[in-house]
C-alpha cells in the first residue's frame, strides 16, 4: 500500500490515486517545498516518497486519460490537513496605490542652491563678535547696571 508524504495527510481513501515526486531537479525542489518537511529527501524506493491527488487542483490534471495523470509541471498546492503554519503562504495582491505609485513619473531629485553651502564667517563664542556694530553697543549698554 502506497502512502503520501505530506505531513498531517491520512489519505487512505478508495480512489485516491498518488504521484511520484518528479525526477527533474527544479520541479522536484518545487515540490519538496511545497510538501514543507524539513530535513527530509525522498528516497525513490520507498511507498513514502508520493502525493496523493487530494494535494492537487483539478486543473492540474490532464483530462484526455482515463487515469489521473499530473500535467507537466504541475505543483502540489492543496494542503487542507496543514495547520496554519505551514501552509504555504499566497502572495498579497498589490494595492492600487502602490501600482500607481509605480506608474507615476520619478519625482526629481531636488538640489540645494549654492548658498546653503557657503560657510558662516569664524565667530568665537567665548570672547564674543569680533566686529562690534552700533546694535551690539546699544544692547552691551542697556544690559549695564
Amino acid at each position: 500500500m502506497r502512502y503520501c508524504c505530506v505531513p498531517f495527510c491520512t489519505s487512505i481513501h478508495p480512489g485516491v490515486s498518488f504521484h511520484e515526486i518528479p525526477a527533474e531537479m527544479t520541479l522536484r525542489e518545487q515540490w519538496l517545498n511545497m510538501i514543507s518537511r524539513k530535513n527530509w529527501q525522498p528516497n525513490s524506493t520507498s511507498n513514502y516518497s508520493a502525493v496523493c491527488t487530494l494535494h492537487s487542483l483539478e486543473s492540474d490534471f490532464r483530462g484526455d486519460t482515463k487515469r489521473r495523470v499530473l500535467k507537466h509541471g504541475s505543483v502540489p498546492s492543496a494542503f487542507p490537513s496543514y495547520p496554519s503554519y505551514l501552509r504555504p503562504i499566497p502572495p498579497r495582491p498589490r494595492s492600487d496605490t502602490s501600482i500607481a505609485k509605480r506608474k507615476r513619473e520619478p519625482s526629481p531629485v531636488k538640489t540645494a542652491s549654492p548658498r546653503a553651502y557657503t560657510r558662516a564667517p569664524d565667530v568665537d563664542f567665548r570672547t564674543g563678535p569680533s566686529v562690534v556694530d552700533s546694535a551690539t553697543v546699544d544692547c552691551l549698554d542697556a544690559s549695564a547696571p
